[in-house]
């Protein structure tokens, strides 16, 4: 088991319970960081069965003055992250015809308003535009 995230004092904690466990500290928007981490484990445990793509960021600010360099930081953490995550296991996941990729979202995204103005488009990122292109893969998923 990989387990990834920017607090490597936790992962380290948690990856102590289990007997087959590694933790790296990685940014899931610097795609080349998390490809690395995901390989480094593959090497030793084999390829990757289950994604869980679980990292978010939620800055609370108001559309009409929060600052856009703080969207920026949602959109790539809460939305990049998902995507380089799953691109990352995919190419393999359909060559054996086997994996799961789970995309975990926030319930703040169902709410609408000028004060979590990305939350609704991460959301779907999480949720929806996954089950488009779970639908045209060939192998067994549900979304």
């Amino acid at each position: 088991m990989l387990l990834l995230g920017r607090r490597i004092e936790k992962l380290n904690a948690l990856a102590a319970d289990f007997d087959h466990a590694m933790a790296e500290a990685v940014d899931v928007t610097d795609y080349d960081q998390f490809e690395a981490a995901v390989r480094k484990a593959e090497a030793v445990y084999g390829p990757t069965e289950l994604l869980i793509n679980n990292a978010g960021v939620m800055l609370l600010g108001n559309v009409q003055n929060q600052d856009p360099r703080e969207w920026q930081t949602m959109l790539d953490t809460n939305v990049m992250g998902v995507l380089n995550g799953t691109q990352i296991v995919l190419n393999e996941m359909r060559e054996h015809e086997h994996g799961t990729i789970l995309n975990v979202s926030s319930l703040a995204g169902k709410r609408h308003s000028l004060i979590m103005p990305l939350m609704w488009l991460q959301s779907m990122v999480s949720t929806a535009y996954p089950k488009r292109f779970v639908k045209k893969m060939p192998v067994k998923t549900c979304g």
